[in-house]
């Protein structure tokens, strides 16, 4: 994060759940997403492989859904 100017950011998206998020310390907007961690999941190598396709889905569909967001706020 050190080589990311924060005045070309406009949104930051942290993902954190069990542990604390970083600070980014900018006028950009801020939003989270409270996702597990699913290097952390346990069970058969099957298992951990579904934790991180889940984990994969849900940033990808909480991704449309900001998109969608930002590209109607352009219009307000």
């Amino acid at each position: 994060m050190d080589t990311i100017d924060p005045e070309g950011v406009n949104t930051v998206v942290t993902l954190c759940a069990e542990e604390v998020c970083p600070a980014f310390l900018s006028l950009a907007r801020q939003v989270h997403w409270s996702l597990p961690d699913p290097a952390k999941a346990i069970g058969s190598e099957t298992e951990r492989l579904q934790r991180f396709h889940q984990v994969r889905d849900e940033i990808a569909r909480q991704l449309d859904n900001l998109e969608a967001e930002l590209r109607t706020a352009e219009f307000d």
